[in-house]
């Protein structure tokens, strides 16, 4: 007898497949999106966090459609369409950065975050 594979199978085969590459890689990258461990939205975002001098760190902030990312450091670059930042710390120490979401002068919001990087 051959099983018929419903939508409702398929969908759970691949959030449990999309689980096992978070757990094994921390980063899924399809064509044209990129999945990471670190996903917040924007007013979630937590105030810090440490990461590991080279190893990389990923983390992907989503905020409201039309808003633009910025920020106001030199340790990353964050996309400014995706929210999506991706580095390697090379330096142990404390970083501040801002983060900014921008719609136009009225409409923007911003959040301070600590990097504690420790070998």
């Amino acid at each position: 007898m051959k099983y018929r594979w419903d939508n409702k199978s398929l969908i759970l085969v691949a959030i449990l497949l999309i689980g096992l590459l978070f757990a094994l890689f921390g980063q899924i990258t399809f064509t044209g999106f990129t999945f990471f461990e670190n996903t917040y939205n924007f007013d979630d975002l937590p105030d810090n966090f440490e990461l590991t001098k080279g190893e990389e760190f990923n983390l992907d902030i989503h905020f409201e459609p039309d808003y633009k990312f910025s920020d106001n450091t030199d340790l990353f670059d964050i996309n400014s369409e995706t929210g999506e930042i991706s580095f390697t710390p090379e330096k142990i120490g404390d970083f501040k950065a801002v983060i900014i979401v921008l719609k136009d002068v009225d409409n923007f919001d911003y959040k301070l975050i600590e990097f504690r990087v420790v070998e």
